[in-house]
Order: C-alpha cells, then structure tokens, then sequence
C-alpha cells in the first residue's frame, strides 16, 4: 500500500565489545589466539601478555617483560605454544605461555623483525624489515642456527611488514613496497 510505513530494522548487536583497559596505556603491536580459552598480546613496552579468559580484562596478565626492545608480533598455533619476534633481532618461544619463567629467547639477526607466523607447532616464519625471511622447524629451540634465512626473489628488497602461511606448504609475505610475495616451500624456497 501506499503510504505504509517502512518497518524498522533491529538494530544489530556490537560485534566487538571493549573489554576495559588491560594495559596501562601501552599501545599493543599484535594479538594471537589459539583458542577461545588462551590468547596473548604485545606492546610496545616489550610486554607479553597472557589470558585463558580473553573476554575479561582483568583475567589478562604479564608473562613476558623485556627490556631491550619492543615486541613487533606473536603467533600461537596451540594454547601450549607460543612465538613471538621482537625490534632487536629476537625470536622469544614458549611451551609454557602463561608463566613469568617460561620463555626462551634467542638472537637471530641484528635487524628488527617485523611479523611471525606459526601454522603448527613444528613450523614458524618471520619477516624483518630489512627484506628477509626466517624459517624454523623448531620454533621452541633457544639455539639461533633452528632458524634459517630464506632467498627472496625480490628487487630492490624492501621492508617486511607481515606474513601469514596457512600450512607448511603456503607462506605469503607483504611488504612496504606493494609487493605480495607466496612461497609453496617456505623452508628452503625462494620466494616467490
């Protein structure tokens, strides 16, 4: 009929709902979850933090304080394992995520890493902002030579800011520059 009013839609729920402040006004630089029940978050402090109720601010606490630089990404493939690369080089692993006393650390560049990514337990990638990927099938090992520096077939190399691989077949890179980069075998490839 003409004239009839329109129905009003429902309005539709906040799909995202803050929490409440967790870290005293620390900007974070990455969050991963391995499952509903455990998540972890960096700052910019140098500051790992950890939570098995994600949904709580207040159930989100301190494992990891680092004095030497700032935290640039963290991946957890499972809520027993955590890997996180850092601004001075530094890849930081645990199979204990939650406690203070849990966390190796290791130099592997004198760079800054700029994104890490574990599909698995038994497989890491990171990027640096100097154009690089490291590849580790032992991402809890403290010993730096677990984590090899890949070719990349990319000219000029430019800086890194992420990768993501879905497996231990598919790792994709993005960097500054506008380039994608994919690599089917990211252990020893070049990429692309």
């Amino acid at each position: 009929q003409a004239g009839s009013p329109v129905p009003a839609l429902a309005a539709k729920p906040a799909a995202f709902t803050n929490i409440g402040p967790v870290d005293s006004f620390n900007p974070f630089t990455a969050v991963s979850c391995a499952s509903a029940s455990f998540c972890a978050a960096a700052d910019v402090a140098g500051r790992l933090l950890t939570s098995v109720v994600p949904t709580v601010n207040t159930e989100w606490s301190v494992a990891v304080s680092e004095v030497s630089g700032y935290f640039t990404g963290i991946s957890c493939p499972s809520d027993a394992m955590c890997v996180a690369v850092d601004s001075v080089g530094q890849v930081w692993s645990s199979a204990s995520p939650t406690s203070l006393d849990g966390w190796n650390q290791v130099v592997v560049e004198s760079g800054q890493f700029t994104g890490v990514s574990c599909p698995t337990v038994d497989f890491c990638a990171a990027v640096d902002n100097a154009g690089n990927v490291y590849t580790s099938t032992r991402p809890l090992s403290n010993l730096a030579g677990d984590w090899a520096q890949n070719p990349v077939d990319v000219a000029p190399i430019t800086s890194f800011v992420a990768i993501s691989c879905a497996n231990t077949s598919l790792c994709v890179a993005v960097d500054s520059a506008n380039h994608i980069l994919a690599s089917s075998i990211p252990t020893d490839s070049i990429f692309p």
